[in-house]
């Protein structure tokens, strides 16, 4: 759908579809910023020898831009559903999504301690190192093509995942501090009853 809109949107604007596909849909719909906007400006220059600066400044503008008219986007559905509740879905992704449930897990939740937390500190490690060895020397470009070792952690990350071969604890424990870590970046002033709750 981005594709599509971006191309609708080229042939209004009269800018070439490749330039909006470059410049405009990849970075928006890469992540953000370290992501998605860095990642790929580096893969700019080593696939088509271009400036990674010069792509990155064009990537990074767009992305403000696109952030900006996400906020105002939102805002409008906000008052939109606000007004007409019968448009809103109450923040449930599903109609009726009690039919959807699974049945809750009883079993008693893991506790996390600083073992388990080192043990995902490790994980995080490996899986980094093994991307970055792929994106360096096993399998750095796919044709002409080069892949960021951030994808190739994602695919990594999603293989043990999947695979289920990581153990609960561990997984909680790789995510707990990271869970602290942005809380006490974003937003340190905010009431604790706001806060999301860390995994515990």
């Amino acid at each position: 759908m981005a594709a599509i809109f971006g191309v609708c949107g080229a042939l209004l604007c009269g800018i070439d579809m490749k330039d909006v596909m470059n410049y405009y849909v990849l970075p928006i719909m890469g992540g953000g910023n370290g992501a998605g906007a860095i990642p790929l400006s580096q893969m700019w220059e080593t696939t088509t020898g271009g400036s990674k600066g010069a792509y990155y400044s064009v990537a990074f503008a767009i992305l403000n831009i696109a952030n900006n008219f996400a906020i105002l986007g939102a805002v409008a559905l906000n008052s939109l559903g606000e007004r007409f509740p019968s448009l809103s879905g109450n923040g449930e992704l599903l109609r009726n999504a009690s039919k959807y449930e699974l049945p809750k897990d009883k079993a008693a939740k893991p506790e996390i301690s600083q073992y388990h937390m080192g043990g995902g500190l490790l994980l995080t490690c490996c899986i980094f190192a093994a991307g970055r060895i792929f994106s360096k020397s096993i399998l750095p470009s796919i044709g002409k093509v080069s892949i960021h070792m951030y994808a190739y952690m994602v695919v990594f990350s999603a293989v043990l995942n999947i695979a289920n071969v990581i153990p609960q604890e561990v997984k909680l424990g790789a995510k707990r501090p990271v869970c602290r870590s942005i809380r006490s970046r974003i937003c340190p002033s905010a009431p604790r009853w706001r806060r999301a709750p860390c995994p515990t």
